[in-house]
């Protein structure tokens, strides 16, 4: 869902999270218009998309997509 009012336009975030609070927090601020560049390190990924919780529930993939797509990515 995007938001007509973008009171963050022209302001940029670097996202260091992983996990729920910090992606989700950063999924906010996109939405409301900020630049978003996620950094993840390549070896240990969010264990979302690799690791602990993609190994225990096959959706956590998906949140990790939805969580991010606002977020420009740098690895």
């Amino acid at each position: 869902m995007k938001t007509e009012n973008k009171p963050l336009e022209g302001f940029t975030f670097l996202d260091f999270s992983h996990r729920l609070p910090g992606p989700l927090g950063g999924n906010i601020l996109g939405l409301l218009g900020a630049k978003v560049i996620k950094v993840e390190d390549q070896t240990f990924r969010d264990p979302f998309i690799k690791g602990l919780f993609k190994d225990m529930d096959e959706s956590f993939p998906a949140w990790y997509e939805t969580l991010n797509e606002y977020k420009d990515a740098w690895y």
